[in-house]
């Protein structure tokens, strides 16, 4: 199966080894320059995610997000026609920390084409150290792009109160029986569609997780005008 078929299939996918050690070098510094300016306060408002950094704030992660190495990867494996950059996040976990919820990121659910095919939007997430179950991977629900399930149910997600784990027992930070993890190294690119729904394991390890998530819209010029 290629890793079009993949994503189109499952929702998510691994491009191994895409990015260089010079610019993951980079990016872990940029990273942690702006996770140490983060305040008490904006780490206890978002402590399922860890921290939810503005790429804005960092305009140095231009060279992430133009990569001439992550655009060929992305042009190798997949027929994106006009990939235009959207946004993007510094995620990042701290030792011994919770689960991320489950949810999805799609925005534009009251638009018949989102339920089509046709891809939107895609998430290319880059973990700056090796990721496993133990440290918080990212873990996902396969098809979930394409098909109704519980957690699209939840009123919750995305919430204030998910975000600051006020309960912890929300069935959202639970684990799920068609869950699958997605272990990556440092230098592989995990990209998925943006209505997949997705969550991250708890990190019970000694060190913080951080990933870079960057969104893009794959086939700009076939969006229609209202997306």
């Amino acid at each position: 199966m290629s890793k079009l078929e993949e994503l189109k299939k499952n929702g998510c996918c691994v491009l191994e080894q895409v990015l260089p050690s010079d610019l993951t070098t980079k990016c872990i510094s940029l990273a942690n320059t702006a996770l140490d300016n983060l305040s008490d306060e904006h780490r206890e408002k978002n402590k399922s995610q860890g921290s939810m950094v503005h790429l804005a704030d960092y305009p140095e992660f231009v060279d992430l997000i133009a990569s001439q190495n992550l655009m060929k990867a992305l042009d190798d494996h997949f027929d994106f026609t006009d990939i235009k950059f959207s946004s993007g996040y510094l995620i990042s976990k701290p030792p011994m920390s919770p689960p991320l919820f489950w949810h999805q990121d799609w925005w534009g659910w009251e638009h018949d084409s989102s339920y089509t095919d046709f891809l939107h939007q895609i998430f290319v997430m880059v973990y700056l150290t090796d990721t496993s179950r133990e440290n918080g991977c990212l873990k996902y629900l396969s098809g979930s792009h394409r098909k109704k399930h519980k957690f699209h149910e939840s009123k919750n997600a995305h919430s204030e109160e998910l975000a600051r784990v006020d309960n912890p027992n929300d069935p959202l930070f639970h684990d799920d029986k068609d869950e699958i993890d997605v272990p990556t190294r440092l230098g592989d690119i995990v990209v998925g569609d943006a209505r997949v729904l997705h969550a991250a394991n708890k990190n019970n390890s000694d060190n913080k997780r951080s990933l870079i998530t960057l969104w893009y819209h794959p086939h700009y010029n076939q969006m229609t005008d209202e997306m």
